[in-house]
């Protein structure tokens, strides 16, 4: 089982440029989601105060982290629809760097997975072509085609789209949870006892409910 892996695997080395430029770009596409969302927080404090004031100050590493970046763009405290504006116009176009990111991590993933579609093709037909007469004989050309398309797409899939959209919700939960502990640590932490634990006693209640 180890070696049919290692031999899958094996189609992904002449296409590794690729796939590492797909993963940097989802990593990047990750990044960019959340910070859309991280966004709202001055957005909101912008549109909810009142007068002009600045925003009340919250010792947190999310809080550090706006002052560092978008409040030196952003003047939250001074006029409110120019605050606002500027707001606006950063959520706009991180949003479409967001999606010029997400274009290019398809993009790529796409070349990979036709390049290992094609690799695994040539290297199935070369095998066919080395075969005897005999096997022809015993086997239906029918179940040679599928395995040339249905089989292949399957692994192609299994191989790249599974993997990728694995990797891809590896970093937006990695990213997600840091923006979580950046706003409050106490409350993800609380968080991830609190959902659990309702989750262990919620879970026998729901089917208790369905079945009655």
């Amino acid at each position: 089982m180890v070696s049919l892996y290692k031999r899958i695997l094996a189609y992904l080395a002449p296409h590794a440029t690729l796939i590492f430029s797909a993963i940097v770009a989802t990593a990047i596409f990750a990044v960019l989601d959340a910070a859309v969302y991280v966004l709202l927080i001055p957005f909101i404090e912008t549109l909810f105060v009142s007068g002009g004031a600045a925003p009340a100050s919250v010792d947190s590493g999310m809080a550090r982290l706006l002052d560092a970046t978008v409040y030196r763009w952003v003047d939250v405290g001074g006029d409110p629809l120019s605050a606002i504006g500027r707001l606006i116009v950063l959520i706009l176009l991180v949003f479409a760097a967001k999606n010029l990111f997400h274009f290019l991590r398809v993009y790529l993933l796409a070349r990979a997975e036709q390049g290992v579609n094609r690799d695994v093709r040539n290297s199935v037909y070369s095998h066919l072509v080395d075969l005897d007469l005999a096997f022809f004989g015993r086997v239906r050309t029918g179940q040679i085609v599928s395995r040339l398309t249905t089989e292949v797409e399957q692994l192609r899939t299994l191989v790249i789209s599974e993997l990728s959209s694995l990797v891809l919700a590896v970093f937006e939960f990695s990213v997600a949870l840091v923006a979580m502990l950046l706003i409050s640590w106490r409350l993800t932490t609380a968080a991830f006892v609190v959902i659990p634990a309702a989750m262990f006693f919620w879970g026998p209640l729901v089917k208790v409910l369905r079945r009655r």
